[in-house]
């Protein structure tokens, strides 16, 4: 597992909301992957 899996389990386990982490950390990786 790396760096970036093991950080967003965390924010998922810590939030109330999962889907909301979810739909944020995807968008996040859509535009992070849009600039690499």
């Amino acid at each position: 597992m790396n760096i970036y899996e093991k950080m967003i389990l965390e924010i998922i386990n810590i939030s109330d909301d999962k889907n909301t982490v979810y739909e944020y950390l995807m968008d996040f990786f859509d535009s992070f992957n849009e600039e690499n």
